[in-house]
């Protein structure tokens, strides 16, 4: 080793300068490289931590991982935090003792700070918009599928005057969540969200827009629009009410999934209003009776002109004896008069028909094929007989509440499903599998050290060293180089190693008439140096000279 040592340092040292510097400039770089490799092997699997996040807000959770000693990364693109997918938990417990994240600033937050002294009227009412405006837009974005939103104010300034007053408006753009959309009635929440916040804000003066420009209150400001959408909506949540009782009902008797139902329901959406007014000619009843009765005495009277005498002499008197208890005979004038009000039976029927009422109810089952078992074990399937299709038929005419008046059908048919089989979940490929990229990293990094070792710095140690021998066997014997070196001892001890016939019958270092004793100490150590290098250049010859050394001395 001492040997190979001195040879490396020697070459080394009889290189010109500029390939000495070339030759370290790329043994630190395969050094180097041989370090980065081993470390990218040892790099984690990093995993989100936080995204979306304010600039001053990733400052602060950078800080709070850098004093907790958790590694992290920081995507330039997205402003995302990555950590080791291991430690992610663990971060995001770190930093919820500290409160962070903390969340938007902004909102009614700016109100509870200090305000500074001498701040106008005007400055803090725009804070006030502002705020207003950050809260609904913090409300806006909580709803599914809403990515962000910003919302836009216009609130003139409150006039005296009444017709100088101006009603305010709003403005709210959506970023929606890729490949989805905002069904009318989520957009119809978001306008009275809105216009509920804001005062004598209507609903008309709000308007919605996504990220797309697509405008999405256009088509609600048609109020027949509007109640065409309630209709269709209110026609199939009635729909699949009825589908959901139907299903509900058969899945116990035949099996879950075994039974579809489709149900058209037809509605009248008009309003009618419809007043009757009947008279009953048989039912009379006296109201009122007025009865009025006139009886009146007539005497005799006297006859003729008044004043005048009459032409008939008057009859001599005669005395007649009259009965104080017999009137005289009068004539009687008996009148009588009755009045009656009869009161005619009359009906008055004011009536209002809801709109939505149900016309028509069509109703369509399709039920698959029971299940059965024969003698031999074997599963098949068996159609239903017809007192099953009956009673399924009453059973879903019951549900819905079949009316035939009404012109309503059911109808159930049993046919047999096709069933598809399942297919089995398709394990992931071996390179999708979490531990395969780490142990590729491994195999890798330890591929790359062994190159750097046996291809590049092996054979340029060796490279030195034969160098170094080279130039060290010049300067003992010139042009001849080790081959002329070993012409004296070193050529003797070879040749002691070899043994007379060349296969290993090695002679002591006494024989032959040499004497080590008389040698000098630098001829002993270039001895010992040629048979070093000799074992180094053929092992296997060497370990036959032994085992014959060993032989002999047997």
């Amino acid at each position: 080793m001492a040997l190979i040592k001195q040879e490396v340092a020697e070459g080394f040292a009889s290189l010109p300068a500029v390939r000495q510097v070339g030759l370290m400039v790329g043994l630190a770089a395969s050094v180097a490289l041989g370090v980065a490799v081993v470390l990218w092997s040892q790099q984690p699997t990093f995993g989100l931590l936080y995204g979306n996040l304010a600039d001053e807000e990733i400052s602060q959770v950078l800080d709070a991982l850098q004093q907790a000693g958790i590694p992290y990364k920081l995507d330039d693109n997205s402003g995302a935090i990555l950590v080791p997918a291991d430690d992610v938990y663990q971060a995001r417990l770190k930093l919820a003792s500290q409160g962070l994240p903390r969340g938007s600033t902004g909102g009614f937050d700016l109100l509870s700070r200090q305000q500074e002294l001498g701040t106008s009227q005007f400055i803090e009412q725009a804070r006030y918009h502002h705020a207003l405006e950050v809260e609904l837009a913090r409300s806006i974005s909580s709803l599914r599928y809403v990515k962000s939103a910003r919302v836009h104010l216009a609130i003139p300034k409150r006039s005296v005057f009444l017709r100088k007053r101006q009603a305010p408006s709003a403005s709210v753009v959506v970023e929606l969540y890729p490949g989805r959309t905002l069904e009318p009635g989520v957009v119809e929440s978001i306008v009275h969200l809105v216009s509920s916040s804001i005062p004598n804000l209507k609903p008309d003066e709000v308007t919605v827009v996504d990220q797309t420009g697509r405008l999405l209150t256009g088509r609600d400001r048609d109020p027949g629009m509007r109640l065409n959408n309630s209709q269709f909506e209110y026609t199939r949540n009635l729909e699949r009410n009825y589908v959901e009782r139907i299903e509900a009902l058969l899945e116990p008797l035949v099996g879950r999934g075994r039974v579809r139902a489709q149900v058209s329901a037809k509605l009248d959406f008009t309003v009618t209003e419809q007043t009757r007014e009947s008279f009953d000619p048989e039912r009379v009843a006296i109201r009122s009776e007025q009865i009025e009765e006139d009886k009146q005495a007539q005497m005799d009277q006297a006859m003729g002109i008044p004043g005048a005498l009459s032409n008939k002499p008057v009859p001599g008197g005669t005395l007649e004896q009259v009965d104080a208890q017999v009137a005289p005979e009068d004539v009687v004038s008996d009148r009588r008069r009755a009045t009656r009000n009869y009161e005619v039976d009359r009906t008055i029927s004011h009536t209002r028909h809801p709109s939505g009422r149900l016309e028509r109810l069509s109703v369509a089952v399709l039920v698959d094929y029971r299940q059965s078992v024969d003698d031999k074990g074997n599963v098949q399937r068996v159609p239903l007989s017809q007192q099953e299709l009956d009673k399924i038929t009453g059973l879903v005419r019951n549900a819905v509440g079949f009316e035939e008046a009404r012109g309503d059908s059911v109808t159930v048919l049993n046919l047999s499903f096709k069933e598809e089989a399942l297919e089995p979940i398709p394990e992931p490929p071996l390179w999708e599998q979490p531990w395969f990229w780490n142990l590729v990293k491994q195999g890798l990094a330890a591929l790359a050290v062994l190159f750097l070792i046996f291809g590049v710095l092996r054979p340029m140690m060796r490279g030195l060293a034969h160098h170094g021998a080279a130039a060290r066997g010049g300067e003992g014997g010139a042009e001849e180089g080790r081959e002329a070196q070993l012409e004296g001892p070193e050529r003797t001890a070879a040749g002691r190693l070899a043994g007379p016939d060349g296969e290993g019958q090695a002679a002591l270092p006494g024989a032959e008439g040499e004497n080590p004793a008389l040698e000098g100490p630098d001829d002993y150590q270039r001895k010992v140096e040629a048979v070093t290098s000799f074992a180094a250049e053929d092992p296997v010859r060497v370990a036959k000279v032994v085992q014959g050394w060993m032989a002999n001395d047997e």
